[in-house]
């Protein structure tokens, strides 16, 4: 009984350690943004982004020879696809909304549709990273799911352990 008992502790304890390693509910832990510091009292690393707005086909949209700049916190490009024209606008800067951190999700296109808008994001941390190689396809990653249901799994397959040992 005492042996089932540390085994039980122990999937506990691995479990918390999985959960807390992740920072949270999609979070990358206590960095804030506009240079203020971390958890643990150092700087918050800032980058060099690429700053413009455009379309498709001009060179904001493909990102040739863009040489505005702007230093952020992430680096960020967005598109924003018009649901009814199908106008698609680039953006590529810092962080357009205060909610949007540059999580592990939002390293991947992350996709919303509002007020006839389709708006897809994606952050990188690299200086100039957000120019034409950080590919926005209007397509949603569901890397926030892949994300959930790894964690589900993990739980799931450590307690049917734990029901096999009783």
């Amino acid at each position: 009984m005492v042996e089932y008992r540390r085994n039980e502790i122990l999937i506990v304890d691995l479990l918390s350690v999985c959960f807390c390693s992740q920072g949270g509910a999609g979070t990358n832990g206590p960095v804030t943004a506009g240079g203020a510091t971390s958890a643990g009292g150092t700087a918050a690393t800032t980058y060099t982004c690429v700053q413009c707005t455009g379309n498709e086909t001009d060179a904001c949209g493909r990102s040739d020879g863009i040489t505005a700049t702007v230093t952020c916190d992430a680096c960020w490009a967005y598109r924003d696809e018009n649901t009814t024209s199908l106008v698609v606008t680039y953006i590529r800067g810092c962080a357009q909304e205060s909610t949007h951190t540059c999580t592990d999700d939002n390293k991947n296109e992350q996709c919303e549709t509002a007020g006839g808008i389709k708006r897809c994001r994606r952050c990188c941390t690299t200086d100039r990273c957000n120019d034409g190689s950080l590919e926005l396809l209007g397509l949603d990653s569901g890397a926030a799911d892949v994300h959930a249901s790894v964690v589900v799994t993990m739980a799931s397959a450590l307690f049917a352990i734990l029901a096999l040992w009783q």
